[in-house]
């Protein structure tokens, strides 16, 4: 091989380094660019779901209020119950002291 044809294969191959360093370099600006707009997104949809969370919030709430009118309409019942032996007792108190 002549020095003239080492140097065009040089040439050549120098060539074909610098395309794939550029491809490499085009590649990574790419990846690049994509894990930006990943993070923009990623930012944006963890927002959303704090909003959704926080309008989720009063369902919770009515899982306590819910727990809190079922102890509240127990108790109720519990003092009808009662009103009702009371009242019973203050009628069997009213008859026998009427039959007396």
């Amino acid at each position: 091989m002549s020095d003239a044809q080492l140097y065009q294969a040089w040439v050549r191959w120098l060539a074909v380094g610098g395309v794939l360093v550029l491809a490499a370099a085009s590649l990574l600006l790419w990846i690049l660019s994509l894990a930006r707009a990943i993070a923009v997104n990623a930012t944006r949809a963890l927002h959303a779901a704090e909003q959704i969370q926080a309008n989720t919030q009063p369902i919770w709430a009515l899982a306590a209020t819910n727990a809190t009118a079922t102890q509240l309409l127990e108790t109720a019942w519990s003092i009808e119950d009662h009103a009702g032996q009371v009242a019973d007792l203050l009628e069997g108190h009213g008859r026998r002291a009427a039959s007396a």
